[in-house]
């Protein structure tokens, strides 16, 4: 009975709303400055903490002013006749879901994008700068907007050996929580321009690639232009404890505050879910995620040699699916860099 003329109006990225905490309120890839130039000399973890969720508040305030904007004119420009013809309550009204706003539930959404990636940049930060003092912030921030260069040591021990979110580790998902909370409290349940709600959503889909080709190097190890985390789901290879650490992190997050929608992605080797206790194992971490309170779960069972072959010889695997995000998609259509992500995954 879910009729809603969308599930994504606009999207933030939460890892840009901590480069921008850190550079003051200035892009640190582009040099441009987005909203108010802010503070950086931050004496604690808690100050910066603050003063990063209150920047978050404002790209989250951008978000929705531009929906508001937007669907304030839909009538004027956007109409959807065929798809009218699938909702139930725009069919009993002669109403077309955007002219006329004939959905059952005129509601908007935002989606935050890249939730791991800020959380374990976070605590890498934590770590660095206010616990064991390696850098100071200043000096971090130049670490960044040189992409790491000449700190590859300590970028890989930041990557390889510092908490990440996904791990079962409570402090750390605590914070990832503490950011979920302050999206909701801003985003979900204000009112947008067509008689409905805004809703807040954790999941991604692929534009986690585009966000993360504009967001400067992280504090977690990651380098510029790379990709950030997918949906709720842990930075790739962080997971390092395995799929019931991964969902015990997860569930940490409020998804009664995530009506848009909160997805965890799971990857398996085949051997892992093989047989009848396998099968098992599969669905008593599914029964138990919903249990803790969990959302969605997208799980991919791979194999690299299957994927590896594939990917050089297509032809042979014509139906070969993967999950992308919410829908499979044949192997053979994802672009090369998708490819050995997927290849890359399934040999953690």
């Amino acid at each position: 009975d879910e009729e809603t003329t969308c599930s994504c109006n606009a999207r933030v990225s939460v890892p840009k709303a901590l480069e921008l905490t850190l550079g003051g309120g200035r892009d640190m890839m582009y040099g441009e400055l987005v909203g108010a130039q802010t503070e950086t000399d931050f004496h604690s973890f808690d100050e910066l903490d603050a003063a990063f969720l209150d920047r978050l508040d404002y790209l989250s305030e951008c978000a929705m002013q531009t929906t508001d904007f937007l669907e304030a004119h839909y009538g004027e420009f956007h109409t959807a006749p065929f798809m009218s013809a699938t909702y139930t309550s725009a069919l009993e009204s002669g109403k077309d879901i955007y002219l006329e706003r004939g959905a059952k539930y005129n509601n908007s959404s935002v989606n935050a994008v890249g939730l791991g990636t800020a959380v374990d940049s976070l605590v890498a930060i934590k770590k660095m700068v206010f616990e064991d003092k390696i850098l100071t912030l200043s000096e971090l921030v130049d670490v960044l907007k040189s992409n790491w260069q000449g700190y590859e040591a300590l970028r890989l021990t930041v990557k390889n050996r510092f908490r990440k979110f996904g791990t079962g580790d409570r402090e750390v998902d605590a914070i990832a929580a503490d950011i979920v909370d302050r999206l909701a409290k801003k985003i979900s349940k204000r009112p947008n321009k067509k008689g409905g709600i805004y809703r807040l959503g954790l999941f991604s889909i692929n534009w986690r690639w585009e966000f993360g080709e504009k967001c400067a190097a992280s504090a977690d190890g990651r380098l510029a232009g790379e990709t950030v985390s997918q949906n709720t789901s842990a930075t790739f290879g962080a997971d390092r404890e395995g799929a019931t650490a991964h969902l015990t992190s997860v569930a940490a997050i409020n998804t009664s505050n995530t009506p848009n929608g909160a997805i965890v992605d799971i990857d398996l080797h085949s051997s892992s879910v093989k047989g009848k206790n396998g099968l098992l194992a599969l669905t008593s971490s599914l029964k138990a995620y919903f249990q803790m309170g969990g959302f969605a779960v997208h799980y991919n069972v791979m194999n690299t040699d299957v994927l590896r072959d594939a990917m050089e010889n297509p032809e042979k695997y014509p139906n070969l699916q993967v999950r992308l995000c919410g829908w499979n998609v044949l192997f053979s259509t994802l672009s090369e860099k998708e490819k050995d992500e997927f290849i890359a995954r399934s040999m953690k």
